[in-house]
């Protein structure tokens, strides 16, 4: 379906490694076709969530269009389960952590909404363990929203018959019938995939696609535990709604299941640092410094300047273009191997860049229950924005003070110490609203129960005045 590449970007300072998909002649013949994933690639651009991997543009160059995305120097979780069945199953915190930040991923895509105020829609439909990516640094990062559902409505039959194959496992029971996506079914995939990282073994696989497609239409789940006895009852619980048949009875939204999952997190800890320690353990001796990778500048080796030819093999070269073999549409390449031209590699320039300096700032994640409060800085005057919203704040060891203000909700303050990425979520308290004590002036001037007054349609009359009841005082005699 495509081609997965290194790009060094030299305008950055200092200069870094973007991700290249190439998208294949024959599937972009049709002016349609390249509206559709140009209009589904600028959505995709516009998401900005720390659990996501960012869409830097979606162009062309001499005929050939392409994504340009952030580069995430690890592997995907695909990879990661496999290399890790060698072993032994990590502890059921990993599958929990990981699911959360996807589940935390697919929360702020669904509930994003454009300047006016109108949803936008967003909903993933490929969330499977190859579109995961584990940063070496302990991050987890979403792949490639809106491509499957560019690809789908395409009107290619060979397209749609490629991209639902190998697919089928990680669908919701209301896809394969045929209805409309919404977030409830990126909410089922998410949790096929939590269930299948806590048990090592695929949920629903059946012998031909026929009979996965059985078995998703049936939806019968058996508890995690029933596979791995040490996993307890409560993230049984919180495995089985998620993955419940009927829509309406999983979790309200994909926050509502990244909360559930937290609150199981903070009985068996288990975080960034830990995933990073998992994959050092799998992946020993990786460098996480992608701009140690070796890349062909286009200059040098001829052709179209908006493609560089993939790293003659050296050290990190292999295992860096493993990482980059993403899943493009149905799944992409798999191996360096793959992504090789039959020619021989041009002569390879190590860019001479030194290690990035330490981030100027952190991003911190601020989300609210209900959604929409302004979120004030310190002292400021006026608002960053209204969330959920995501701040660049400069790194600082002293505390900050996030204030949160909501019509109809209480005030809120929280601290944040601003030394590295973090996330906040509040819960807002409606404002309760109380009738003030009378006073015994009060008392004195105030109607007797068999005064009259008026509505503003007609006559009030006693029976009207009850305990509670809400006076026009502009009303006429």
């Amino acid at each position: 379906m495509g081609e997965v590449w290194q790009a060094l970007d030299e305008t950055s300072d200092p200069p870094r490694l973007l991700v290249l998909k190439r998208i294949l002649p024959h599937l972009l013949s049709e002016p349609d076709i390249v509206r559709m994933f140009a209009s589904e690639a600028r959505l995709s651009a516009r998401l900005d969530h720390p659990n996501i991997v960012r869409v830097i543009e979606f162009g062309e160059a001499e005929g050939e269009h392409y994504l340009a995305m952030e580069h995430v120097a690890g592997v995907d979780l695909r990879r990661t389960t496999r290399e890790g069945a060698r072993l032994s199953l990590p502890p059921p915190g990993f599958a929990v952590y990981t699911l959360r930040e996807i589940a935390r991923a697919l929360g702020y895509a669904h509930a994003l909404v454009d300047a006016e105020g109108t949803p936008l829609g967003i909903v993933h439909r490929d969330v499977t363990p190859s579109n995961v990516m584990l940063g070496f640094d302990g991050r987890v990062q979403l792949l490639d929203f809106g491509i499957a559902k560019a690809l789908a409505e395409t009107g290619d039959g060979r397209t749609q018959t490629g991209n639902l194959k190998g697919k089928l496992g990680y669908m919701s029971p209301e896809q394969v019938d045929g209805q409309k996506a919404d977030h409830r079914a990126d909410q089922f995939a998410a949790a096929i995939v939590l269930h299948e990282t806590l048990t090592g073994q695929r949920l629903f696989r059946g012998d031909t696609d026929l009979e996965t497609i059985g078995l998703v239409k049936r939806a019968e789940v058996p508890p995690p535990s029933t596979l791995r006895p040490e996993i307890p009852a409560e993230l049984d619980a919180i495995c089985l709604r998620a993955l419940a048949r009927d829509p309406e009875a999983r979790f309200p939204d994909c926050e509502a299941f990244a909360a559930a999952l937290d609150a199981f997190l903070r009985t068996q800890p288990w975080g960034a640092t830990d995933n990073a320690a998992l994959l050092e353990t799998l992946f020993p001796g990786q460098d996480t410094d992608p701009t140690r990778v070796d890349v062909a500048r286009p200059a040098e080796r001829g052709g179209t300047a908006a493609f560089a030819r993939p790293a003659a093999k050296g050290r990190g070269s292999s295992w860096i273009l493993a990482a980059l073999a993403i899943s493009l549409l149905v799944g992409g390449i798999w191996t360096a191997r793959a992504m090789r031209r039959t020619e021989a590699p041009p002569a390879v320039v190590k860019p001479e860049v030194h290690p990035p300096a330490r981030s100027a700032s952190v991003s911190v994640e601020v989300v609210s229950r209900p959604a929409g409060a302004e979120v004030f800085l310190d002292d400021e005057a006026t608002p960053r924005g209204v969330t959920p919203l995501v701040l660049a704040i400069a790194r600082a060891e002293r505390e900050a003070q996030l204030h949160l203000r909501l019509v109809g909700y209480e005030d809120s303050t929280t601290a944040v110490v601003a030394d590295r990425d973090t996330r906040i979520q509040v819960a807002l308290s409606a404002v309760q609203v109380t009738s003030p004590p009378k006073t015994a002036a009060h008392r004195a001037s105030a109607p007797s129960k068999s005064a009259h007054r008026v509505k503003p349609d007609g006559p009030r009359t006693n029976e009207d005045l009850r305990s509670g009841d809400v006076v026009n005082p502009f009303g006429r005699p």
